[in-house]
């Protein structure tokens, strides 16, 4: 653990601005910070014999947003079964069944980095 915790406290400003560009959420990108130091600090001495470690730590950074994005994605899918009817034309259930869908169908694109 030498140097993880001064690495840490030096970088993690700019670690978790990555983070939340990658998370899109202030929350989201907490833990996925969180995450992602834990498991670095696990293999802390062989992140550091191979160099500077903050290539190394974004990378991470990057895989476990990637990762999450497709747990998410999977979990939202809809399947044939799970196709909610529709209702009457002109009907108020329908305009309530339009916007679910469209809610779905817009919560299975890849999130975009907010600037």
């Amino acid at each position: 653990m030498d140097g993880f915790e001064a690495f840490v406290r030096a970088r993690s400003a700019a670690l978790a601005r990555t983070a939340y560009l990658l998370a899109g959420d202030r929350q989201a990108a907490e833990d996925l910070l969180q995450e992602t130091l834990a498991r670095v600090a696990e293999r802390w001495a062989a992140v550091v014999r191979g160099g500077d470690p903050e290539p190394y730590v974004r990378q991470v950074l990057y895989r476990r947003a990637v990762d999450a994005w497709r747990v998410r994605r999977w979990r939202e899918v809809l399947h044939r079964d799970n196709v909610p009817e529709l209702a009457e034309p002109g009907d108020a259930a329908e305009a309530v069944t339009r916007r679910i869908v469209l809610h779905n169908a817009l919560g299975r694109l890849t999130p975009r980095p907010r600037l």
